[in-house]
């Protein structure tokens, strides 16, 4: 029996448009507005279903709570593509971002920022990781703050196109956050990747490519 891939919140959900064969979970959230495709029957063939969040779509849970912040865990059995966008935006701290899958593939955002200190994103899959679009943990506060954080941990290859963008700034005299590409294949990187300080005073953060 194939294994449904499901999305855990641990927070508010402003908007969500899933496809068929995702489940959504809400662990003490409120889901304000929804359109979630009706379950699905057994798959006709064998095999982990795909988790797909399709353009235009959005999971949101970030919050304007001072301290507070959302988590979103995306796991597919399959390919986990997303090409709309998962947002964990926090007041004071970034959230957390876990996306998973046999393969992963996104095209268009992952973004954990906040004004204080960018969140945490981290991309996994067992075989190859795919980047096109923008991963963002970064400090946009008024005040110094510090990047976040983005691990990108494939199993295969880890490609990241000339349109991507991985970015953990930080802002005012923060500290740069801490980018991770560390593949067990090889690595094509034509993107831009980023983990600046926060003006002059800012510490540059750490870029990692193993």
């Amino acid at each position: 029996m194939s294994w449904i891939p499901a999305v855990y919140c641990r927070s508010r959900i402003s908007a969500l448009l899933l496809p068929l064969g995702f489940d959504l979970v809400t662990q003490n959230s409120l889901l304000t507005y929804g359109l979630l495709s009706p379950p699905t029957s057994a798959p006709v063939s064998p095999g982990p279903l795909t988790a797909t969040a399709v353009s235009g779509s959005q999971i949101d849970t970030k919050s304007t709570a001072m301290g507070a912040w959302g988590s979103v865990d995306v796991v597919a059995g399959g390919t986990a593509t997303v090409v709309g966008s998962i947002v964990t935006d926090g007041n004071g701290y970034g959230g957390d971002i876990y996306l998973e899958g046999r393969s992963v593939s996104v095209m268009g955002t992952l973004q954990a920022n906040a004004d204080s200190s960018g969140g945490f994103v981290e991309v996994f899959a067992t075989g190859d990781v795919s980047i096109d679009g923008t991963v963002a943990a970064n400090a946009t506060g008024t005040v110094i703050g510090d990047g976040g954080e983005i691990d990108s941990l494939p199993g295969g290859k880890l490609l990241v196109s000339s349109a991507a963008v991985l970015a953990a700034n930080g802002v005012r005299g923060g500290t740069g956050g801490t980018l991770w590409l560390i593949p067990d294949g090889t690595a094509a990187i034509d993107g831009t990747l980023s983990a600046k300080g926060g003006g002059a005073d800012g510490w540059g953060g750490d870029i990692t490519l193993d």
